[in-house]
């Protein structure tokens, strides 16, 4: 996934699912001028993500919230990255990238095969581009509440 994200010098990225922040700590330290902001839900994991980045990289910004949300107040993001595979990509991310930007995401609808694709944010809307399959685990928080089908 790292090397679909075509990192260019001084952008804005946002990792959602940061975990435990191992992608977040290799996407700092693969530009100059990078400004990484780590988005995680779950404290222990944040806390673990935290510690890693103080000693390997401090310069990954933390914060703990709902992934669904995004982190809008640091919006507009040049990158996102999904860590973890989803549905969909919730709206809210979608709203935080910048005109150019991109989304990269592990994506697996109901058929079961996951395939990352590259989703760029245009003047009409997004457009998506299905890179590879990969085996990855679904982010419980961001997968769709069950709904009545009629």
């Amino acid at each position: 996934m790292l090397q679909v994200c075509e990192i260019r010098h001084g952008e804005r990225v946002l990792v959602v699912g940061a975990g435990t922040g191992y992608l977040a700590a290799l996407l700092s330290t693969m530009g100059q001028g990078l400004d990484v902001t780590a988005l995680e839900s779950d404290r222990t994991l944040a806390d673990i993500g935290r510690a890693l980045c103080f000693t390997w990289a401090p310069d990954v910004h933390w914060h703990e919230g709902p992934l669904v949300r995004g982190m809008a107040e640091n919006a507009p993001y040049d990158l996102i990255v999904i860590d973890g595979a989803v549905r969909h990509v919730p709206p809210a991310l979608l709203e935080q990238l910048a005109e150019g930007g991109r989304i990269i995401a592990p994506i697996c609808p109901d058929s079961g095969v996951t395939t990352v694709s590259r989703i760029v944010r245009t003047p009409q809307g997004s457009a998506a581009q299905p890179l590879f399959d990969a085996a990855v685990p679904l982010l419980p928080e961001l997968e769709p509440a069950p709904a009545f089908v009629f």
